[in-house]
């Protein structure tokens, strides 16, 4: 259930594990303790639940409160991804969908289908953020209208849009490399 809270207030993108703070606060603020019977969870136990696409509940002192453990929802040694990009991609498609539908039915001129990959440029533009960079949300886009058509398609009515979208990825794992002590060299840049 608070993995759902969680993704109801957060966007597609984002990490239903991080540290919850702001939108995620007021999710977990209501949780004070799991029962005192359930046995504590060693890292072997998360590892487990995460390769088993469970998102275990940890206490975080850092926030004073409890958060998911994760968003992977399977291990990424198999190759699996985080939650993200699945609900980032149907949020994506869902969006381009309904952006698009204006144009259903409607003749294939060359305006039609340039608006159509306006629309498509448009709604990429404000996720990248290029003026904006507190508001980005992918890394970067491609938009192919040429490559996947021929006159073939063209004439059974079919216009294809090929869409790249490369992700931001979270910071999963945050690694301070330290040298310290008085026989460091250090190496101005």
């Amino acid at each position: 259930g608070f993995v759902a809270s969680a993704m109801s207030v957060l966007a597609p993108e984002r990490n239903p594990g991080e540290i919850p703070t702001g939108d995620l606060a007021p999710v977990f603020a209501p949780i004070v303790a799991f029962e005192s019977a359930a046995p504590t969870l060693s890292p072997t136990s998360y590892k487990n639940m995460k390769a088993k696409g469970v998102c275990g509940p940890v206490f975080t002192p850092e926030a004073g409160m409890y958060q998911i453990q994760s968003g992977v929802t399977s291990s990424l040694e198999d190759g699996k991804k985080t939650i993200a990009r699945r609900r980032f991609a149907d949020f994506f498609q869902d969006t381009v969908a309904a952006r698009l539908a204006f144009y259903g039915k409607k003749l294939q001129t060359e305006e039609n289908k340039a608006a159509i990959v306006g629309e498509i440029e448009t709604f990429c533009e404000e996720l990248l953020s290029r003026n904006n960079p507190s508001a980005q949300r992918i890394k970067a886009y491609r938009v192919d209208a040429k490559s996947g058509n021929t006159p073939a398609k063209e004439a059974l009515g079919i216009f294809v849009i090929i869409i790249q979208v490369q992700m931001l990825s979270a910071l999963e794992v945050i690694v301070v490399q330290t040298e310290i002590g008085e026989g460091v060299k250090v190496i101005a840049d």
